[in-house]
């Protein structure tokens, strides 16, 4: 069911909807899509949480979490959320704000009409 699923997009190897369940991590949802492409802007990984009251987005710095090896700093990830991982040739911060609103916005009208 779309419940118990994530949505991974932008650049990783195998974009789609991947099952999750809550032994799952980020590391595993980002594996489960292929990884990232070489054209991903892997410090900037975002985990969208489109919860019942409050949308929030959350950015995650790949490269260093695998220095620090602190799994604390994984951010959580829920059934439902989405995954984006934006490309270098969008690193100028406009044009990322403008996607992830982009990507906030129509998945919250996905979410309003329940057909997420």
């Amino acid at each position: 069911s779309p419940g118990s699923t994530v949505r991974v997009l932008g650049a990783v190897n195998r974009p789609g909807r991947y099952q999750f369940n809550d032994s799952m991590n980020l590391l595993d949802l980002l594996a489960e899509a292929g990884g990232p492409t070489r054209e991903a802007w892997q410090e900037r990984i975002v985990v969208v949480n489109l919860s019942c009251c409050t949308d929030q987005a959350s950015s995650f710095d790949l490269p260093a979490f695998a220095r620090s090896g602190d799994f604390s700093r994984l951010p959580v990830v829920r059934a439902g959320d989405t995954v984006y991982v934006p490309s270098t040739a969008q690193s100028n911060w406009r044009v990322f704000f403008d996607t992830l609103r982009d990507v906030v916005s129509v998945l919250s009208i996905i979410a309003l009409i329940g057909a997420l």
